[in-house]
Order: structure tokens, then sequence, then C-alpha cells
């Protein structure tokens, strides 16, 4: 068999498995192939970085190595069975296909996360994969959608700066004296401590989107270049957003439309394992009322609805679900305007 000397390097360990997946390595190849996976302890750690998989597959080598010098004493023949064991050979398959692919992510990541630093400014691009999660100086957090580009300095004592070009997400850490500010071309996303997300496809014509997660979200329309900003322009055209509300900015006509966006969520500071919406005889007005609370979403009833009972379970349903099956019990309807719901039906005799 193969002695630790005469093991395969490092670079060609997934070809020796791949010849072992294909039934084309020699008798002590297998068997080398063979005490590797046995002498696996434990999963392959996920992790992408060569310092991880060097460790890593070092520690095999050395279980392998210590299980040879005591399986095999000097001078000892061992006879192979010709066939390769198909749960085995399943086995060394899938751990090739981990091995393989922690290889080339590493690899790809040094040509798919494109890090650039000119003038101050970082510029990270995301080429592959669905969310790339960058970590800024300040400590908020961003995942960068495919395709995306992002740039930003934080050298500014009065303001932490961020382009996107694309769609991101972002949890910003919270510094009252030092707001956060997003540039989409002529719009301006300013925030103090929150998450929401943006989209912005590039160009004078393309439209803008804010989506509120968390906190207050303010948007404005500046005339000047991003990079001519001031906070005098700033104040310009704002619209603030909250918790469960969008803006989205169309460049023909200059105006913010602010909409309900398309699925509601359950405010983070109303959530709670024992939370239910399960009513018994539950007049109207209390149902929508902890509806309101829940998603911070203003529900307007006519006088003919607010005494109405209703029993039904919610909970597992979401926000506009909820309001089908309100409406479809009391015969009732509700209309979307900006970010206000209006029920309205004939109501019911008490």
């Amino acid at each position: 068999m193969l002695q630790p000397s005469d093991r395969v390097p490092p670079k060609e360990f997934a070809q020796l498995l791949q010849k072992y997946a294909d039934q084309q390595c020699t008798e002590a190849e297998k068997q080398l192939v063979e005490e590797w996976y046995e002498g696996l302890g434990e999963e392959l750690s996920p992790a992408f970085s060569a310092k991880d998989l060097k460790l890593q597959e070092e520690a095999l080598w050395q279980k392998i190595d210590a299980a040879s010098v005591k399986a095999l004493p000097e001078g000892k023949v061992i006879s192979f069975n010709t066939g390769v064991s198909y749960l085995k050979l399943a086995g060394v398959a899938a751990s090739l296909l981990i091995l393989v692919g922690c290889f080339s992510l590493f690899r790809a990541n040094q040509n798919l996360f494109k890090h650039q630093k000119n003038n101050g400014f970082v510029t990270v691009e995301n080429h592959t994969f669905p969310d790339q999660l960058i970590r800024l100086p300040d400590g908020s957090q961003v995942a960068l959608k495919k395709g995306s580009k992002l740039r930003y300095d934080f050298k500014n004592d009065n303001r932490r700066e961020v382009f996107l070009v694309g769609e991101a997400f972002f949890a910003v850490t919270k510094n009252p004296n030092r707001p956060f500010v997003v540039h989409t071309g002529n719009i301006l996303t300013k925030v103090l401590g929150t998450s929401f997300t943006v989209k912005y496809a590039g160009g004078e014509n393309q439209e803008v989107e804010v989506q509120v997660k968390t906190g207050k979200v303010a948007v404005t329309q500046q005339n000047a270049k991003p990079e001519d900003s001031n906070e005098k322009a700033f104040h310009q055209s704002e619209v603030l957003l909250s918790p469960n509300q969008r803006a989205k900015f169309n460049p023909q006509i200059k105006q913010f439309t602010v909409q309900l966006v398309t699925t509601p969520a359950i405010l983070n500071n109303e959530k709670s394992s024992s939370e239910t919406f399960l009513f018994r005889e539950t007049e109207l007005h209390l149902i929508t009322q902890k509806l309101e609370k829940a998603y911070g979403i203003q529900i307007i009833l006519p006088e003919n609805l607010q005494h109405c009972p209703l029993t039904a379970d919610l909970t597992e349903e979401d926000f506009y679900a909820k309001l089908d099956l309100i409406c479809e019990a009391l015969q009732a309807e509700y209309e979307i305007r900006g970010t206000r719901i209006y029920l309205s039906g004939k109501g019911c005799e008490l």
C-alpha cells in the first residue's frame, strides 16, 4: 500500500477520490481511500477557507497513517476483493463531492466577490452567489444579491455612506450621531439603525424601491448628484417609511408611491412564542386592534362592522389570508389604499 511518504499530494487528493468513484484505482489506492473513508469520525465541515481545508485533510491523513501502521506489520500480504462495496462507494463519492465542492468554492471565491479599493472607497461585486454577506466597518451587515454592486466609504465622521446598484438587504447598527445613507442614483435612503431592502437596477430612468422590515427609514429625491449631496438637498421630497411599508420612486414623473409590502410580517417587538390569533365570539374591532398592533398596519372599520362577533383561529395564516378569512366569515371585503386597509360590508344583526 501507499506509505505516508508516498501519499497523494493535497492538490491531487480529489483526483484520487474521483478515480475511486470511477473504479479506476490500483489496489493500493483503493485501500488508501477506504482507510481514509473509514477514518472519517465526523462530517466534513462546510468551511470554505483554504486553511480549514488543509487542517482537516491533515487530520484525516494522520488517522489513515496511524491505522495503516497498526494494521499492516511489515511483510504482511493483504488480499483485496475485486468488487467495491456500493455503500462504501456511495460514501466516498459523497465525500468527493463535498471535498471538491469546498476546493472549488474556495478557488471561485477569489473571482466571484471582487473587493476593490479606489480613492478611499471599497467596492464589492457579487457575480454568482444568491446572497453575499458583507460586514461593514461599523458592524452593519449587508446581504448583497447576485449581480449587485456595493461601494462604501466610512471615513466621514458625520455619516456612513454606501452606493448601491442592484438589490441588497441592510441590517444597520444604530448610531444616532452618524446616519447611514444608501445612494441609489438620485434617491437617498437615510436611517439611524434599522433593517430594510433597497432595489435599484442602475441608470437615471430606473425605478428605485425601498422596503422596511424594522425601524424608520427616510427616502429622499435629490437633484444633485449623489457625491455632491448635502443636508439641504437631503430634505427635498422626503417620505418616511415604517415597518411593512415600501416606497417606489418613478423617475418618469419624479414621484414616490408609498404602499404596503407584498407579504407583511409580524413586527419583531410583537413576536412571541405564545402569540396566537385564536378568537371566540370576539368583536371585530378587538380583532383588528390586535392585527394593527402585531403588523403595524392601520385597519379602518365602518360602524356597522365594529361589533360583529367572530370565532376563528388565524394563527397560522399570513396577514392577507387573515383578512380573507375574516371577510369570508362576515360577508365583507377589504381594500388597500396606500398603507391602510379599509373594510366594508353590510354588517351583522346582533
